[in-house]
């Protein structure tokens, strides 16, 4: 999910914390399906993990953006085609 650049003059400051918590959150997301042998279902998990990467990096408001954004669009047609 690729957006244009937002708007970050409305975003609250970021705490230290969150995105080393996401980048542990998702490493052991990604850790725990090969580990069960399902990594053919990681690229299904995307749109998930995206929009929660940007709710916890951003706000709800920007999650509702990145769904309606034309470019989150050509971005995962152009990841589904080099599939």
């Amino acid at each position: 999910m690729k957006m244009s650049a937002p708007d970050r003059t409305q975003l609250a400051p970021l705490s230290d914390v969150v995105p080393r918590v996401l980048v542990l959150a998702i490493t052991e997301l990604v850790a725990e399906e090969v580990r069960a042998g399902r990594i053919s279902k990681l690229s299904g998990l995307s749109d998930e993990v995206a929009e929660l990467a940007i709710r916890l990096l951003a706000d709800d408001a920007t999650v509702m953006r990145a769904r309606t954004d034309p470019a989150a669009e050509t971005a995962q047609a152009t990841y589904d085609a080099r599939r």
